[in-house]
């Protein structure tokens, strides 16, 4: 045994991986990292335990993972996998097969909710008892150690009995929390599996699998099947005894903890198990207990029974599930087998949507046993509408652990610092470290937080921080508009990262932050951070400065000592990006070391602050603003639709605030093209066209026009600094200038409020088809989650623009459906004719969905809106793939756009058919060998669909023309469109010019194919100097480079050279 500090993805895929020979993959959060360390291993080399190499291998959905995995287990080879929520639901069909098969699949799932009412990415077990009547034995782990275990548990039960296994945990609760366990060695496996794993490869036999049976045979055939899994729980018992014996552990089927003489117990399954066990550690003397169901299928009624307090009187049975129209399914197995005992039953629901499950909560239950006695009911919410919900019975807990909160914002590496954080801690102090880290659905710049437990004990509590010793603030916005001093313990720290001196600081801090620092009896220690990001050119990634400083204020290491000690993980973590980045950081660390200053609390007073948003919009009032103030929790069931549906247009009661710098126009050297205003991701610049009469100082004559004024108006509570626009300016002195937002902030809030209300020009005096006349037109999708610098937002928006509200949106799920579509805010608008439609149904049948919502226009009042179906890349070439091409066979009159970032950027980058041939990502680590799926000639062999392939650097106006010529075209058509992402490994301020240069080198071909014309026009060619420059200024290809794999490079360069080559030829013909 060694220890480790790792998540439970981690721990559970070193056990996958040394013991099985096939793993196909698929990406989907929050199971994605298992697959991911399964690849690196794979691409350094890693042997598994029988010394053999290990295939590692990506499928274009997780139906295609389940149909590998059943044909590589039945041609007896070792296969396991990972998934959650839907893409569990897509390997169900062959989960059925494998168990009719006996075969020793193992799947490790980390739960998480099946999309209904919307999509969430967060635990529940709604989709492992969805698989329930597979034949998988199913089996829970309750901890980040458990996880470990119970994944050598289910390939040895597996292996033993020639039995399917499901793994389950709880998704990112457990999945994504880091702890330090107890793991094994390669030489304790091999004592346990070595003979199992020979065997199964050798006892292949030739014999014909699948047929079809008639109703003479079926049934009789079932049941022999049936006979094979008779006694598997005792079989599964026998397993656990092998890892107990080594571990020293006590694993069973059902395991009870509690008092001997127990009168009330919950039974429960999955991470709520560690939380109620520490409500019992806590309350040793009361007559109560806990049955963690282990084995969840089979469900051994016999083994149930056998655990029960012989004095128990009432049993609550949680389930974190809820089925439409039937009782929860653990509690009717409880049920089940209580048949004939005089006992109360209680059936509770807790966690849907990954919901807290508190010690308050664990409380409140065992009370309801005692007093309040409802039979059926829900915890953790306030349910006004069915009322099932319990009220809440605080409780106070009696944990003594040092506890650190980090509030960072999404991108900036406050998580990545906060995971380094707590392992260095965790090794040196040699205590145990709980790390988990919460985030919300915007894919950057949103709140982060992260809750840090470090104790001489073993750590519990499987919920967040609701004390904490340190407070980290790593965004000073943060401090207006949270709470963020909330369970500040006494004596507490507070580190706040601010570009205010401490002079300054009296006029900026809310009163009510002095007051609390006070009360407490804090300390107060600043730095800041993003002048020292800066001066060592490292962009916004301010967390190995606040990560150093964090350090120093915890006082338990010297300069010295830290600065070894974050310079080895600096080594480690950015060796990948190249030796400049490791002295850059290296330097910044040192420097911030020396720049922590430490506030007298008693020289503050504060400053009174109005809210900032003042709106009697009720979808605001009721549940924006509280989800705004880290409140949504306490939201009302009654406050929200049935059918999960949002209003349009609340994303600008948004006002989020978080750049640090702001462009500031320059109206003597713009030469109004329009460019910034299109190029923006996130809509925070608009173009107006005044009369004179209107007009301040703050305008500028309209070039072309009499009597007109025009403007550049920022809001600047909505830009996220990203300096796209001030890269993007053509004119020769820059037009737009990135300036510190302290500096701005107000007066740019002025103008925005009095210009906004202007009366611009009705008529468009321009054409629409150009950047210089679109900029006009009102974006229809404004303010959304997207990444700063975003690539794809930009192609919406025109989209936006061009049809007002004349469009309705099919959107597949991934990035542009989770910035597009968050709940809480909707960044799509409205105009005078109405609003926006937009829909997403599943990953995998966008394109069929975006038809059926085309189909039923012919029968309502959309029947002249403009349909359109969108995606990334990773829907349109793999697991949206069979439903894209029968749309592009079908001759409807949709249209397509596919947002082409080379990857599946939203579940953190991974290689899809259109990464790149070289490119180094998630599950191709080494560089992809693999050749770019090419969509567009894919599109062009059906002669009669308009295809497009455009690059909004590469030519606005060609963009916008391909964007109206495909819509107007009386067919099916589809648009490929370039999306730079953060992800390809590069600073996002120069996404345009990024853009650009894949155009110029022949990386991305920009062209139009109309079959009216039956002309494809051609706007690139081939520049072998331009396209090693573009390789080189790109990570992901960088990389390759440097792990000597230049040659897949030259590969990439042959390749775009011949596709030049074919295009040249059709645009000829």
């Amino acid at each position: 045994m060694k220890k480790q500090i790792i998540d439970a993805c981690e721990a559970t895929a070193q056990i996958a991986y040394k013991l099985s020979q096939v793993i196909p993959v698929y990406p989907i959060t929050p199971s994605s990292p298992m697959a991911e360390y399964c690849s690196k291993l794979s691409s350094k080399g890693q042997k598994n335990i029988l010394g053999q190499e290990v295939k590692i291998i990506e499928m274009q959905s997780e139906a295609g993972v389940a149909g590998l995995m059943h044909g590589a287990l039945l041609g007896h080879s070792l296969s396991s996998t990972f998934s959650s929520s839907q893409g569990l639901l897509l390997m169900i069909p062959n989960m059925y097969k494998m168990a009719g098969e006996c075969l020793p699949a193992v799947m490790h799932i980390a739960s998480r909710s099946v999309a209904s009412h919307a999509l969430s990415i967060f635990c529940d077990h709604s989709d492992v008892f969805a698989a329930r009547g597979t034949g998988f034995s199913i089996i829970a782990s309750n901890s980040v150690q458990d996880s470990h275990y119970m994944a050598i548990a289910s390939h040895l039960i597996a292996l033993q009995n020639n039995a399917p296994i499901l793994h389950f945990f709880d998704g990112f609760r457990t999945s994504h929390e880091i702890q330090k366990i107890d793991t094994f060695e390669d030489s304790e496996l091999k004592i346990l599996f070595k003979e199992y794993l020979k065997d199964y490869n050798n006892s292949a036999k030739d014999f014909q699998f699948g047929t079809a049976q008639n109703p003479d045979t079926f049934f009789q055939n079932k049941i022999k099947n049936a006979s094979h899994y008779a006694g598997i729980s005792d079989k599964i018992e026998e397993a656990f005894n092998q890892i107990n014996l080594i571990a020293n552990t006590n694993y069973h089927c059902f395991e009870y903890y509690g008092h001997k003489q127990a009168e009330n117990i919950v039974v429960a399954m999955g991470s709520a198990c560690e939380t109620i066990e520490q409500y019992l550690k806590e309350n040793k003397s009361k007559k109560i207990g806990l049955i963690k169901v282990r084995v969840y299928r089979p469900f051994d009624s016999t083994k149930f029974l056998s655990i029960l307090p012989k004095g128990v009187k009432k049993i609550t049975v949680l389930d974190r599930t809820l089925e439409q129209g039937a009782q929860s399914p653990l509690y009717l197995d409880c049920v089940s087998a209580l048949q004939g005992l005089n006992l109360s039953t209680f059936s509770g629901i807790y966690g849907l949507g990954g919901k807290e499950f508190t010690l308050s909560d664990v409380h409140t239950v065992y009370e309801n046993m005692t007093n309040t006695n409802k039979t059926n009911f829900t915890v953790g919410i306030n349910d006004d509408v069915l009322h099932s919900s319990l009220n809440l019975v605080p409780y106070k807990s009696k944990e003594k652990a040092f506890e650190i909160k980090i509030y960072g914002l999404g991108s900036d590496g406050s998580v990545s610092a906060s995971k380094s954080t707590i392992k260095i801690l965790g090794e040196k102090l040699n205590k145990n470290v709980q790390g988990y880290f919460e985030y919300d659905s915007k894919k950057s710049g949103s709140l982060t937080t992260s809750h840090l437990r470090i104790s001489d004990q073993e750590i519990q509590s499987e919920y967040l921080l609701e004390k904490a010793n340190i407070i980290s603030i790593n965004n000073f916005s943060f401090v207006n508009k949270y709470d963020c001093l909330k369970g500040l313990k006494q004596n507490g720290i507070v580190l706040l990262n601010t570009i205010f001196n401490a002079n300054e600081l009296n006029k900026v801090l809310p009163i009510s932050f002095v007051q609390t620092l006070k009360k407490l009896k804090a300390k107060l220690f600043i730095i800041d951070a993003q002048s020292l990001a800066r001066k060592h050119n490292l962009g916004s990634k301010i967390n190995i400065i606040m990560q150093a400083v964090l350090f120093k204020t915890i006082g338990l290491m010297n300069d010295k000592e830290i600065y070894k000690e974050l310079g080895v993980n600096i080594e480690k973590s950015f060796s990948v990006k190249g030796k400049d980045v490791v002295k850059k950081n290296l330097s910044a660390m040192k420097d911030a070391l020396s720049a922590l200053v430490e506030i007298d609390i008693n020289s503050l007073n504060g400053t009174e602050f109005s809210s900032q948003c003042f709106t009697n919009d009720a979808f605001y009032n009721d549940i924006m603003k509280p989800i705004a103030s880290l409140k949504g929790n306490e939201i009302a069931v009654s406050k929200f639709s049935k059918d999960g549906s949002v209003p349009l247009e609340t994303s600008k009661f948004e006002k989020r605030n978080i750049a640090s710098r702001l462009p500031n126009w320059i109206k003597e050297n713009c030469i109004q093209c329009g460019h910034c205003v299109l190029a923006c991701p996130h809509s925070a610049l608009s173009s107006l066209l005044v009369e004179s009469k209107y007009a301040d100082d703050s305008f500028s004559p309209a070039m072309g026009l009499k009597e007109k004024m025009f403007k550049v108006l920022l809001s600047p509570e909505d830009c996220t600094g990203c300096g796209v626009c001030a890269n993007t300016c053509p004119a020769i002195k820059k037009a737009l200038a990135m300036e510190g937002a302290e500096k701005l902030l107000d007066e740019k809030k002025e103008e925005y409020k009095k210009s906004k209300i202007l009366p611009t020009t009705k008529q468009n005096l321009f054409a629409t088809a150009t950047a210089k006349g679109l900029q006009f037109e009102k974006s229809l999708f404004e303010f959304s989650g997207a990444c700063a610098g975003c690539g794809e937002t930009p192609y919406i928006k025109i989209l936006t623009m061009l049809n007002g509200s004349n469009l309705m949106i099919a959107n597949a799920t991934g990035c542009s459906s989770i910035y597009g579509g968050t709940f809480g805010s909707c960044p799509y608008g409205k105009d005078e004719n109405g609003g926006i439609f937009w829909a997403n149904s599943l990953f995998e049948d966008n394109s069929e969905f975006g038809l059926g919502l085309k189909l039923s226009n012919t029968y309502t009042k959309n029947k002249d809106k403009k349909v359109w179906i969108i995606g990334g890349d990773g829907w349109a070439n793999d697991i949206g793939f069979g439903g894209l091409d029968h749309i592009l066979a079908s001759g409807e009159n949709v249209n397509i756009l596919v947002l082409d970032n080379q990857s599946y950027s939203n579940t953190g980058g991974q290689a899809s058919k259109a990464t790149p041939t070289g490119a180094s990502v998630k599950l191709a680590d080494s560089g992809k060998t693999t050749r770019k799926k090419n969509l567009g000639q894919i599109a062009l062999s059906y002669k009669d669909v308009f295809v497009g392939q455009i690059a909004l650097g590469g030519d606005i106006n060609h963009t916008i023309k391909t964007l109206k010529e495909a819509q107007d075209y009386q067919g099916t058509s589809i648009v490929i469109a370039y999306a730079p992402c953060i992800n390809q490994g590069f600073e996002m301020s120069d996404m345009m010019t990024h853009s650009k240069q894949a155009v110029q080198s022949g990386f991305w071909p920009m062209y139009t194919y109309n079959p009216i014309t039956n002309q494809l026009v051609l706007k690139s060619d081939y520049n072998e100097k331009l396209f090693d420059e573009f390789l080189s200024s790109q990570r992901r290809f960088a990389q390759t480079k440097e792990n000597g794999k230049s040659s897949l490079l030259e590969m990439q360069k042959n390749q775009a050279f011949e596709e030049l080559e074919t295009l040249k030829d059709k645009s000829q013909n």
